[in-house]
């Protein structure tokens, strides 16, 4: 290549680098706010942390109940999704939600490449007591600016961090570095010139599995045999977006489910009801002698949770219905009915 197109094609990628840059600052969320980059254990560190084992320690062991329009019901386990959590069940979840979420960002990026290729863009080993969310952001932001002039389809990037065991003989380091799934790139030498990095392909992906390919990053987490790592780590990484797309999902792709929380039931039947008796005192369903409500009785008190849980018909709780019934002022007709 001669000098002369080399720096054309230089002054080119830098023009569309900076309008890349100006629409993502526009169009996408924010990846973390610089302000958290907790690199010393400070007051304020030491209560996310005491927060994180909390979280950790009740994962699992709780449960809530979940309900069907076709009166089907479901005891689940709550999980925490903590990035830091390595409990081999709170991981699977994590890559399960993931998976829903961006099923139609997946569609879209399956669609849009032939044979579907996996990329590894290395990285940096840095200390992980002086890695911060800066550092990590500016890279990420960059890379993704990146492919969006150099990849030949739609993309996807994934931040991993590599947390080093104590057998490691770079035990003490973290090792941040990225996963690309795209259709290809052009121009891989200019790429890795402007990478700074090495550029390894991965492997070829079969599209049936592009969506586990791209979601188990998401549930991907170290290998803590020393505490203090866990708590860099989840400092680090404690909502610092790492992963993301370039495309949008589909439209015909609705994210939700069938099933409604039985808790979350109760908690907006209970403000409606209180937003009705507010609103129209003199309509309110027969009162106590207390001037409370009877349904509140049967909504606070815990003796009756069970009864009431599964001596309620949920067939006619509908999220769109709700939502109707509020401007008709019909929200208790339909609870009454319910019940």
């Amino acid at each position: 290549m001669s000098v002369l197109k080399q720096i054309v094609i230089e002054s080119d990628f830098d023009n569309k680098i900076n309008d890349s840059i100006l629409e993502d600052s526009v169009s996408n969320i924010p990846l973390g706010s610089p302000n958290r980059n907790f690199i010393h254990l400070d007051e304020k560190s030491s209560q996310k942390i005491d927060y994180l084992y909390e979280k950790m320690a009740s994962c699992g062991s709780e449960f809530r109940e979940y309900l069907s329009q076709e009166g089907e019901h479901k005891v689940l386990p709550v999980y925490c999704d903590n990035r830091s959590c390595d409990k081999p069940e709170c991981k699977e979840h994590r890559l399960y939600k993931y998976r829903k979420e961006h099923q139609g960002q997946i569609n879209v990026l399956n669609k849009s490449m032939r044979k579907p290729k996996g990329w590894v863009f290395s990285g940096w080993k840095i200390p992980i007591n002086e890695l911060d969310r800066t550092f990590c952001r500016k890279k990420l932001v960059f890379l993704f600016n990146l492919l969006k002039v150099f990849s030949v389809s739609e993309f996807s990037v994934h931040m991993e961090i590599k947390v080093y065991p104590k057998t490691h003989k770079d035990f003490g380091m973290a090792y941040l570095h990225f996963h690309v799934v795209s259709g290809g790139l052009k121009d891989l030498h200019f790429i890795r010139k402007k990478w700074g990095r090495q550029i390894k392909y991965e492997t070829a992906i079969r599209p049936k599995s592009l969506g586990y390919y791209v979601s188990k990053y998401a549930s991907k987490t170290p290998i803590f045999d020393y505490e203090p790592n866990r708590w860099y780590y989840h400092l680090l990484v404690y909502k610092t977006q790492m992963h993301r797309f370039s495309c949008k999902p589909e439209d015909s792709i609705k994210v939700g489910s069938e099933w409604v929380c039985l808790d979350v039931v109760l908690s907006e039947v209970k403000r409606e009801l209180y937003r009705y008796s507010y609103l129209n005192p003199a309509n309110s369903l027969r009162r106590n002698k207390k001037g409370r409500l009877q349904y509140f009785k049967i909504l606070e008190s815990p003796d009756k949770e069970r009864e009431f849980s599964e001596s309620v018909n949920f067939r006619w709780y509908n999220p769109k219905r709700i939502i109707e019934a509020k401007k008709k002022n019909h929200i208790l007709e339909d609870f009454k009915n319910g019940l």
